[in-house]
């Protein structure tokens, strides 16, 4: 079948991408948080006064979005497996239970997985492809590869638990993630521990009005994404494996 399979397999992914984005869209769009004032008003030296607040989280994430999130990265991830059992086939050979693809973040490791037999009977040309995309050629930045993050992921999603996240909201970035003429998530969102601090606005006769708007986005608190807005980061994922990984293996089919 070929490149067939892993196409079937990615498309699967993307429904479960589009699902997800729905679920996603349809939480985010109702503004889940409310701005919560600090208790001290400042005064400048014209008498005027001012207050800061945060924007907290008034709903919790809904429990469908992480679960359909870790379905959209498990078929992705699948398909990389999937991708040797077929190279296997392509080379002439049979596949067997110990086919994989394999994702190390040191040499060592890698030496280590070659040793199973993981890419038992796949050409030395789509090896050396496969070895290519592995992690560990980007030395100390390894656990921050795509590979990597898309395979520990998957580990956490089907191993232990859903993946942790969490609201964030912060003033209007440059590129937004548009639904309905609204903004409510952002392209590669800066990592933080919290939520931005907004203000000042003026306090008069004891009322303050909010002159500025804010994004809500959810982002994942698993290392080493943490901090990471998830619809932006599975989108890149996605689009790594169609638009650069896949294409290099088209040549053994």
């Amino acid at each position: 079948m070929g490149m067939e399979a892993i196409n079937s397999k990615f498309n699967w992914a993307r429904h479960h991408f589009e699902v997800f984005d729905k679920e996603l869209r349809e939480h985010l769009k109702v503004d889940p948080s409310e701005f919560v004032r600090e208790p001290h008003i400042s005064t400048d030296e014209n008498g005027r006064q001012w207050v800061y607040g945060t924007f907290e989280v008034k709903q919790p994430i809904p429990e469908a979005i992480p679960h359909i999130l870790g379905d959209c990265l498990g078929n992705l991830r699948s398909c990389l497996d999937y991708l040797v059992w077929e190279l296997v086939g392509a080379n002439g050979n049979q596949p067997t239970e110990k086919n994989a693809f394999p994702v190390a973040i040191t040499p060592a490791s890698y030496a280590s997985q070659i040793a199973r037999g993981v890419l038992n009977g796949v050409s030395p040309g789509a090896a050396v492809s496969i070895d290519k995309f592995q992690p560990y050629h980007a030395g100390t930045n390894a656990e921050f590869s795509v590979i990597y993050v898309l395979n520990k992921f998957t580990n956490i999603n089907k191993h232990r638990r859903i993946l942790l996240t969490r609201t964030r909201t912060v003033l209007p970035p440059p590129e937004l993630h548009v639904v309905d003429g609204e903004p409510f998530a952002m392209a590669n969102p800066p990592t933080s521990n919290g939520n931005d601090r907004f203000g000042p606005f003026e306090v008069i006769d004891g009322k303050f009005k909010i002159n500025t708007k804010v994004v809500a986005y959810i982002v994942f608190e698993e290392a080493p994404a943490k901090g990471y807005e998830i619809w932006s980061l599975t989108e890149a994922i996605a689009a790594f494996l169609n638009d650069q990984l896949f294409p290099e293996f088209e040549q053994f089919f």
